[in-house]
């Protein structure tokens, strides 16, 4: 078995939930894997827990860090990433016992570059909403193109635009992208279209392998945000569709999907005086 490297960017994630995280991997069914946690500068209490999970298992290997954001984290990662597969997942998160092996089984299978897979979004409730990257029970082949039109204007069709739902074969594609630091919102979308442009197939999946949880608190999620703090997150976002728009092809369907979100970010941003 080719070995597969997951990547999981961490920062003051509660103990609990990175217990979670870790568990739902060390119960896969495919045992090829390195299990990379890189801690971006947390506290005491993770970076003990840390410390505590990567003792359980040889495949795990713990990076520290100064903090440096989720992208910075998510770089470290992929620079010491040793496996043909790559993808990511949350350090708060889980993935189904079996996802990885099934994912594998039939990327390998049909030939394709990457392979996209649907999750479900857990509310602090508890209610659940899936997300499918495909519907029905098939699986399907997709130009990437047609994939980057999709995700420029939707959050979760075809997969949105997110790094943990995602495995990619880098001896097919070659060296990973890496994330650009100096965005912090829609980098995430941002880097998955630069890795789709190095594909040319990608194989959809319908089965929700991930669950999201909406009430943990991890890089990418938090409490509501002050009026500077939404300035700040919507020119982030502004600058990532602007890169977006750069490396789309021009005059592609993608790229004039991307136009439009960009547009739409600027009139929600005067509208809400968050420009």
């Amino acid at each position: 078995m080719a070995m597969l490297s997951i990547v999981i960017p961490v920062y003051n994630t509660r103990p609990e939930h990175l217990e979670r995280s870790v568990r739902s991997l060390l119960n896969q069914t495919y045992k090829e894997m390195e299990i990379l946690l890189v801690d971006d500068g947390s506290g005491e209490e993770s970076s003990e827990k840390l410390k505590e999970l990567a003792a359980l298992d040889p495949r795990i290997r713990l990076i520290r860090q100064e903090n440096a954001g989720a992208s910075a984290a998510r770089n470290t990662g992929i620079l010491a990433a040793r496996g043909r597969y790559l993808t990511m997942m949350d350090s708060d998160d889980s993935i189904e016992p079996e996802a990885y092996e099934q994912v594998i089984r039939k990327l390998q299978k049909s030939g394709a570059d990457a392979a996209v897979f649907g999750f479900r979004e857990m509310a602090a409730d508890g209610t659940t909403t899936d997300h499918p990257a495909i519907k029905g029970r098939r699986t399907a082949l997709e130009n990437p193109e047609k994939i980057l039109a999709i995700i420029a204007v939707s959050a979760s069709q075809r997969g949105g635009g997110y790094p943990w739902n995602k495995v990619w074969d880098l001896e097919r594609i070659g060296k990973a992208q890496l994330f650009e630091e100096g965005i912090f919102c829609y980098e995430d979308k941002l880097w998955c279209m630069e890795m789709y442009q190095k594909c040319r197939k990608v194989l959809l999946l319908p089965e929700n392998y991930y669950t999201y949880y909406e009430n943990a608190q991890s890089l990418s999620r938090g409490d509501s945000i002050s009026k500077e703090e939404a300035v700040k997150k919507r020119r982030s976002a502004l600058q990532a569709y602007e890169r977006i728009r750069e490396v789309l092809p021009q005059k592609s369907a993608a790229h004039w999907a991307a136009t439009l979100f960009w547009m739409k970010t600027i009139v929600a941003g005067v509208l809400k005086k968050t420009l």
